[in-house]
């Protein structure tokens, strides 16, 4: 985080911080429509755990999300977000990690409403994983099955904080 937006994000956290203990939990400020062209042939219960997974992780910072199928009518106060779960892989380079997902540029070089979720990196990254004492890849299918529509969701919420930032990098903490 730059200097000076470090300092409005505190002074954001902290105003929130104290509305909260003043007024309990507030409304949402903003609603986010996740608008989902491609599903990567995920289950639509799959499709729902990664949802209510961003819905989750979003809530706390008072951003509503709602999602339907691409076409779909939303609320006109809904923010409209693409969400494309792709079947690619990005080459890896050197000894850098595999891209799980990323958001578009636009012309304009600012983030744009599209967010790109690779299906196969996410799996790989879960299956690479222990879960319960074991490795992913020997629970029961539908075990995994949830783990990766959870971490595809976590993934997407993620890069829906990339667009919603507009911040495109990382930092080490």
């Amino acid at each position: 985080i730059r200097p000076d937006s470090s300092r409005r994000v505190v002074g954001m956290v902290a105003t929130l911080a104290l509305a909260l203990l003043l007024n309990g939990p507030a409304e949402p400020r903003l609603t986010v429509h996740l608008s989902i062209d491609q599903s990567g042939g995920l289950t639509a219960r799959q499709l729902q755990l990664a949802v209510d997974e961003v819905r989750k992780i979003w809530s706390d910072a008072h951003v509503a999300v709602t999602s339907g199928a691409y076409g779909e009518p939303n609320a006109p106060d809904e923010a409209t977000i693409s969400l494309r779960i792709l079947l690619t892989l990005l080459p890896v380079k050197d000894d850098a990690q595999r891209t799980l997902g990323w958001v578009t540029t636009g012309a304009d070089g600012r983030s744009a409403p599209l967010l790109l979720i690779s299906l196969p990196a996410v799996t790989e990254a879960v299956l690479a994983t222990e879960a319960f004492d074991m490795p992913v890849k020997r629970l029961p299918r539908g075990l995994r099955d949830r783990l990766i529509a959870q971490a595809i969701g976590r993934v997407a919420a993620h890069e829906l904080g990339h667009y919603l930032l507009q911040h495109a990098g990382h930092h080490d903490r």
